[in-house]
């Protein structure tokens, strides 16, 4: 993948490129961090929160061990592997410089983070989730734990003051707040048992699927890989293609730029389609051998695509000719009244080669129906800004 960015410098404007860089980079850490197959979440919350029993609600199964004295979490480094999962139970600090640290570095490798309250945060809890949010950007879900308590202990109008400050001062922690706060508990007491009980938390659960970014990309690859292993590959491909599209676009105006000179269309035209075959071919990840197979099988959709903007453009360029003395104007008059057209044919003929690799290589049967497919594609996708 590292080799695709450099294919890419001289293609797309400095800016352009950044944001390819920056999506690759975002790709190639993502495959650093699932090497160990493990999903990595990261608790912060203060002391007696209840980051141990969220913890275990999540592993399903009663593996940390906890003092209900103080709160106490009896773990030697707060980190536990379990199954396909990494816990790390940061210490129920309030970001004392000793611990700072430590938990820095833990959350670095994490591919999401739990912010525990069980009860309206204030400003030691909050400093905490600052400094967290300010050196670190992952996927956050705020967890309040122990809601079953408020729910006993509280009349409703109080209990909802409770959820909307815990919302007011939460939510700038999070994507969605609606979605991505959670009011829950993951250990309740049993009186017949006379202990507490691990709470399963589905609704918990299913956020870290259900989640946009990488938290939620790596459960579901990792958690089961089997069923979620094309999601990678997915991605990958998004990538790809979006470098590819902004290749088109810039070979769509240049061919549009070059029909100011005289049968650009037998000339220029030809030669900077066959450069953006080869560019796409690329960033497509094909080798020179498909890339090879691909320029001879797709040659028909280019020869399609000269014919097209052949008849117009060579009309214009006549024109001029015979009207020697108004050429300038009457071929940027042609030009301005085409680029519309001329910048759509390359387009098209751009998703058409996307198309056939999609395909992986299927025969074009129809190259007519083809362009409308693709013209129809652009159009309803809006795939390319107008100019």
């Amino acid at each position: 993948m590292r080799t695709i960015t450099k294919d890419l410098e001289n293609k797309l404007k400095p800016e352009e490129l950044q944001v390819i860089k920056a999506e690759y980079k975002a790709l190639i850490d993502l495959f650093e961090t699932l090497k160990d197959g493990k999903i990595k979440i990261v608790l912060f919350g203060k002391t007696n929160a209840g980051k141990s029993s969220v913890a275990n609600s999540i592993l399903g199964a009663d593996v940390y061990n906890m003092d209900v004295g103080m709160g106490a979490e009896v773990k030697a480094d707060g980190i536990i592997d379990y199954g396909k999962w990494r816990i790390i139970d940061s210490p129920g600090f309030m970001y004392s410089s000793s611990d700072n640290n430590q938990a820095l570095q833990e959350i670095k490798r994490s591919h999401g983070r739990i912010f525990v309250v069980d009860c309206e945060p204030f400003e030691p809890e909050l400093e905490m989730f600052d400094n967290v949010a300010s050196f670190f950007h992952a996927p956050t879900i705020v967890f309040f734990n122990k809601w079953d308590s408020v729910e006993r202990n509280m009349p409703t109008k109080d209990r909802e003051k409770v959820r909307q400050l815990v919302i007011q001062k939460m939510s700038r922690y999070v994507e969605d707040p609606e979605r991505d706060i959670i009011f829950g508990s993951a250990r309740t007491y049993n009186p017949q048992l006379d202990t507490f009980v691990r709470q399963d938390n589905p609704k918990l659960i299913e956020q870290m699927y259900g989640m946009a970014g990488d938290l939620g990309l790596v459960v579901n690859i990792i958690n089961p890989a089997e069923k979620m292993s094309s999601k990678i590959n997915s991605r990958l491909y998004e990538i790809r293609e979006t470098a590819a599209r902004r290749i088109i676009s810039s070979y769509a105006d240049w061919c549009a730029l070059g029909s100011i000179l005289p049968f650009s269309s037998v000339t220029a035209t030809p030669y900077l389609l066959a450069k953006m075959n080869y560019a796409i071919c690329k960033v497509m990840g094909m080798n020179e051998e498909q890339t090879l197979q691909a320029s001879n099988n797709i040659s028909t959709v280019f020869n399609e695509a000269i014919t097209r903007s052949a008849g117009v453009e060579i009309a214009w360029s006549v024109a001029a000719v015979v009207l020697a003395p108004l050429a300038v104007p009457l071929t940027v008059w042609g030009t301005y009244a085409e680029w519309d057209n001329n910048v759509l044919r390359v387009q098209v003929v751009g998703e058409a080669l996307l198309e056939y690799i999609r395909s992986d290589f299927k025969p074009i049967s129809d190259i007519n129906t083809l362009f409308e497919q693709m013209k129809e594609k652009i159009k309803n996708q809006k795939l390319y800004s107008s100019k």
